[in-house]
């Protein structure tokens, strides 16, 4: 189950994008627009290989990681064994037109624990493919204060696809069934 900070996310994903659409306009989704998790949010841009850095990242997301994350790659923030494998999970995100919920750990520098929860939904650019993703990085349990004390780079202890409600066609129609036979039944 999401934290209700990302599932707040995906709603708003979801609301933006079109009836028909696969994706929201990136231009439909503006952090401003969230208020009090404005800090938790990140926005990232992806060249032609699919690599992502980060084209706005709020205040307790660079204060995690200790740095402004202004043109940053997303990957070099992850243990280098696991890069490959949320590279695939990004494209897959992007190709499939699905929001993605990472399960992640890290500890500060000084070793505190942290569990964080990063949310990551694919938007539309002007060419139609998606070409970046609106994130959240979410706390998972309470943790101390962590001011100048950054934490090391992020374990992932599992990726998972976010469930959205299904989106009509452009008519606003929902699918239409479809005849199915199976060990010589028909099921609809």
């Amino acid at each position: 189950m999401l934290h209700e900070n990302s599932q707040r996310l995906i709603d708003e994903w979801q609301r933006q994008t079109p009836d028909g659409a696969r994706l929201p306009q990136r231009t439909a989704m503006s952090p401003m627009g969230f208020g009090p998790l404005l800090s938790q949010l990140f926005i990232l841009g992806c060249d032609r290989s699919g690599r992502a850095r980060f084209r706005l990242a709020g205040g307790m997301v660079s204060d995690l990681h200790g740095r402004d994350l202004r043109d940053a790659e997303f990957g070099p923030l992850w243990q280098r064994d696991q890069r490959h494998r949320l590279q695939v999970r990004l494209d897959e995100a992007r190709a499939t037109a699905r929001p993605l919920a990472l399960h992640a750990t890290s500890e500060s520098l000084h070793g505190t624990r942290l569990d964080l929860e990063i949310t990551l939904a694919p938007l539309e650019g002007p060419g139609g493919e998606a070409d970046r993703f609106i994130g959240l990085y979410q706390l998972r349990a309470p943790t101390p204060f962590l001011t100048g004390r950054p934490v090391s780079q992020l374990s992932l202890v599992s990726t998972r696809w976010i469930e959205t409600q299904a989106r009509h066609g452009a008519s606003g129609s929902a699918p239409h069934l479809r005849l199915v036979v199976n060990n010589g039944r028909r099921v609809a």
